[in-house]
């Protein structure tokens, strides 16, 4: 994806940053169930995981609206109409 990064087309983009989200969301839970088994008060961890988890699942749901209404692949780019999605 880096070396071809000019040919892709922005939906990519929004799938690789959900993609990553999601592995950011699992080194919080890991590092939250690895402080928890040593009996360390973890909330603080717990917090930070699940505000990634929601901004993940937010962003996967903007991604179906975006898809379901046809961006990225019949219109080329959102513009200002990403406000609205």
């Amino acid at each position: 994806m880096a070396l071809e990064y000019k040919d892709l087309v922005r939906l990519q983009f929004w799938i690789l940053a959900v993609i990553l989200l999601g592995f950011l969301e699992k080194v919080f839970f890991v590092a939250e169930y690895g402080t928890a088994n040593g009996g360390i008060d973890s909330s603080g961890l717990i917090y930070v995981a699940e505000i990634v988890s929601a901004a993940k699942r937010a962003l996967s749901r903007v991604l179906i609206i975006i898809v379901c209404e046809g961006f990225g692949t019949v219109k080329p780019r959102l513009g200002h109409l990403l406000t609205k999605v």
